[in-house]
């Protein structure tokens, strides 16, 4: 069945504008939390006038939150210009196609990476069996990341930014004071006199995002698609060491294989990490005053694009807590170096 979409057509027309006949055979939403995704079945014709089918996926971003910054524009170009860098230096990463902008904002098509997320099927999965080995694979997969020489990657022109610990924690001063949320004034504080105290790295080429969701994997569990390039940034590799080790901690409850994974990590670049709980906490705040700025924003009757917003602000007692608990467990003083 041909799909009479003009929008999808015309954005994979100019994608490729050489290509004559294109039309789109099927088209449907994905489920995703941070995105609205397509998955469409494009067909065109080869230079032998032959038709040649290509599936790809259509990625919007609706909301500018990301986790460093609560106004992130040019997503789809920072991916866009991120997955090509990737590819070229051989990582499983969607294949960039083409990105823009249209009236609903900007797009990035790509290719549709052959795999499966590693939890399906639901249920039947043994996670004490799987994860392990996965965990072992992202840790090689960050480690490798952040060895590449980001001098060849043209960071100004694609809006890749550079963070750092003092513009990262005034960006979520001035939210939770904007949120008028007291309690979550005081933890960016506190956390705040942890983090200031540690030395940082210099920049490297992170993902922004380095949780296990973010991986496909074949029937083998090898690690075939990393995914979610549009939160990628330059700055200290411990902030993925440390979105690794929360997601290991608070989504799976296995705080062993956390600190395994830091552990690891350290083996795989020859330089521990220590005192992660620091990072650790300053992701659950962040994570917290995000959810206290959204609640600001909804008494305040205004818009707000952000997916899965009911869900998250509901959680807020959960972030909360989460923050709190995490920011106990950080070691006050010193250096990680």
């Amino acid at each position: 069945m041909i799909v009479n979409d003009n929008a999808l057509l015309t954005i994979c027309r100019s994608s490729f504008p050489q290509r004559r006949g294109i039309f789109i055979k099927a088209a449907n939403p994905l489920e995703s939390e941070h995105h609205h995704l397509t998955a469409l079945h494009l067909v065109r014709q080869n230079a032998d006038g032959q038709d040649e089918p290509i599936p790809l996926i259509l990625r919007r971003y609706p909301s500018p939150l990301v986790w460093h910054t609560f106004d992130a524009p040019h997503r789809a170009k920072r991916e866009f210009a991120t997955l090509q860098y990737l590819e070229a230096n051989g990582f499983p990463v969607p294949s960039p196609q083409a990105h823009g902008s249209d009236d609903e904002g900007c797009w990035l098509l790509e290719g549709v990476v052959r795999g499966h997320n590693w939890w399906r099927p639901l249920g039947a999965v043994d996670f004490s069996a799987v994860l392990p080995g996965l965990v072992r694979r992202q840790v090689a997969l960050m480690a490798r990341l952040h060895s590449l020489e980001i001098e060849e990657l043209n960071a100004p022109a694609y809006n890749l930014p550079t963070i750092t610990i003092p513009d990262v924690l005034e960006t979520y001063r001035k939210a939770a004071q904007e949120s008028g949320d007291q309690a979550a004034v005081t933890a960016v504080r506190d956390v705040k006199e942890i983090m200031l105290r540690v030395e940082e790295r210099p920049p490297r080429l992170l993902h922004g995002d380095a949780s296990l969701t973010n991986l496909l994997v074949d029937d083998d569990d090898q690690v075939v698609g990393w995914l979610d390039w549009d939160e990628a940034v330059l700055g200290d590799p411990r902030w993925d060491v440390a979105a690794l080790h929360a997601s290991l901690c608070g989504s799976y409850a296995m705080p062993q294989l956390a600190a395994r994974s830091v552990v690891e990590y350290g083996q795989e670049t020859v330089r521990p990490v220590k005192d992660i709980e620091v990072w650790v906490a300053a992701l659950a705040v962040f994570r917290w005053v995000q959810c206290a700025w959204l609640k600001h924003r909804i008494a305040a009757e205004e818009d707000i694009a952000f997916p899965s917003l009911d869900r998250f602000v509901d959680a807020y007692d959960s972030h909360r807590a989460w923050a709190l608990a995490m920011l106990q467990e950080a070691e006050v003083g010193g250096s990680d170096g």
